[in-house]
């Protein structure tokens, strides 16, 4: 997405780049479920959304659901830092 941006891409060209991913991402998230794999889709996907000023509650959600559903993993830490990023940086400055 960040080549695209310096590509001369338009914005309904970079969302649509972005859904395609979202989509791919949620497919094999679907069928790894909770394998480290299904995990690492789950928290790419979280973390492009997290890029997007307009898709951060969305981001947000999917977080909550990857240290819901696998609280012991890898994945779920750094899901767990992001999430707290994301709150850190509408704190007043």
């Amino acid at each position: 997405i960040k080549k695209a941006k310096t590509s001369g891409k338009t914005p309904a060209d970079l969302a649509q780049i972005e859904k395609d991913y979202v989509e791919a991402s949620d497919y094999v998230s679907e069928n790894l479920k909770d394998k480290p794999e299904g995990l690492d889709a789950r928290l790419n996907v979280a973390q492009v959304l997290a890029g997007n000023p307009e898709r951060q509650a969305d981001a947000i959600k999917r977080l909550d659901s990857l240290i819901e559903s696998a609280p012991e993993s890898k994945q779920a830490v750094t899901a767990a830092k992001l999430w707290f990023q994301l709150l850190a940086d509408k704190l007043p400055k």
